[in-house]
């Protein structure tokens, strides 16, 4: 018997994880006014061919988006549109810890070692305040940038006809 509720625990949680995760991976794929979204022009002759705007009316034949601080609106046709994307949010800061730890960590591991005993310690007591002080500012350079912007792309407009 008590096999028998583990089995039916362990199915249990693998189902909830297994539905948790496609719910999770399913993005809406029609355009909203009002949406965020970035639009990429497929020829153009300058080299500004990506447009990053709310969205302000869909029509089946064009786009028109509104330029972000009041620049205006800018009226596109399908045919001249490569690629519609929906603004997903901003990535976490988290997510650059991996690329940030390892030129953080020598630094932290000279700053935190003893001072050694002998006639002049200073100079190396003065690396390690360089050493840590040059760890936080890697750190810090890296989270305090803003996050870079998550997109994903719209088919149904580009292909419906």
């Amino acid at each position: 018997m008590r096999a028998l509720i583990g089995r039916i625990g362990f199915v249990a949680s693998l189902a909830l994880a297994v539905s948790g995760s496609t719910v999770g991976a399913q993005v809406r794929d029609t355009l909203q006014v009002g949406d965020r979204v970035r639009v990429r022009v497929a020829a153009t002759r300058g080299t500004t061919n990506l447009f990053v705007g709310n969205l302000s009316s869909v029509s089946a034949d064009t786009l028109v988006i509104d330029i972000p601080g009041g620049k205006g609106a800018i009226t596109l046709s399908r045919a001249a549109v490569a690629e519609v994307a929906l603004s997903q949010g901003n990535e976490s800061r988290w997510r650059r810890l991996p690329e940030t730890l390892p030129f953080a960590l020598p630094g932290y591991m000279i700053a935190t070692l003893p001072a050694p005993r002998g006639d002049h310690p200073n100079r190396f007591r003065n690396f390690q305040y360089l050493f840590g002080a040059l760890s936080v500012l890697e750190v810090a350079s890296v989270f305090g940038r803003s996050p870079r912007e998550k997109w994903e792309p719209v088919y149904r407009w580009l292909e419906g006809r």
